[in-house]
């Protein structure tokens, strides 16, 4: 469980009755009905836009018809609560319940440390899911030594005006953590505001009397370190894990795993 920021998007073609099979499995994973809840699900067709959550079915049955291609999506985060995405079993439910329709889905995101990804094709009565998850805690790790060796605890102290009284070594660490996650999508570290920076600070009672143009001309010198944003020196990282799955949905059962 955990922070995190994910988006579902989901395309199907198929019957009416397809198409409701599969909506009636979203209404319960919506309802929180499988073990994890998902926020509202948007509906679109090429006419139309929708939250499911908004349509009885009757409405529903109106909304969708047996030609257009039916588009899904909700997004979760920033905050909230998560699984592993190899837990959740929405797109195998999906094909239960509609094994003659066509979809094509995904579920992507992460944390501020990881990268998942959940893909999904069915097709001709067959899913295909292909699982992706990249390091965690070891990338993490390994930008955090990083960016405190670019910018050391000395140097730190230094550019900010701030007093080892003020700002012990172990709590520079819990900042320079935290303001690692803050712009890990960042280009650079410090790309981040004077108001940010110093609620990041007051966040550990450091108390810090720095002006916002003596910040700016700190960060000017950071700059030039050319220390990188956590996304960026995560995508020269190896690492990471994927798995490729394809489900019978009618036989309900994996017949391969690679």
């Amino acid at each position: 469980m955990g922070s995190l920021s994910f988006e579902t998007n989901i395309r199907i073609k198929g019957t009416k009755n397809d198409k409701m099979q599969i909506l009636s499995v979203l209404k319960e994973y919506e309802a929180g009905k499988k073990g994890i809840e998902f926020p509202d699900f948007r509906l679109q067709t090429t006419t139309n836009r929708a939250k499911l959550g908004d349509l009885g079915d009757v409405e529903l049955r109106d909304f969708v018809d047996n030609d257009e291609e039916l588009k899904v999506s909700t997004v979760w985060g920033p905050y909230g609560k998560y699984s592993n995405l190899n837990d959740i079993d929405i797109f195998r439910d999906m094909s239960e319940a509609a094994p003659d329709a066509f979809f094509e889905a995904e579920i992507t995101g992460g944390t501020s440390y990881t990268r998942e990804s959940l893909k999904a094709v069915l097709e001709n009565q067959k899913l295909k899911i292909v699982t992706f998850f990249e390091a965690n805690e070891e990338e993490s790790e390994a930008y955090l030594e990083y960016i405190t060796k670019k910018l050391p605890y000395k140097a730190f102290l230094k550019l900010f005006k701030l007093s080892g009284d003020l700002l012990d070594e172990d709590i520079y660490i819990d900042v320079m953590n935290d303001i690692a996650t803050e712009t890990w999508d960042k280009n650079s570290l410090f790309d981040m505001e004077y108001d940010d920076f110093i609620e990041t600070l007051e966040a550990f009672d450091v108390e810090i009397d720095l002006e916002e143009e003596d910040y700016q001309t700190a960060v000017e010198k950071i700059n030039k370190l050319e220390i990188e944003g956590g996304g960026l020196y995560a995508d020269k990282c190896t690492g990471g894990f994927s798995e490729t799955l394809i489900y019978d949905s009618i036989a309900k059962a994996y017949i391969d795993r690679k």
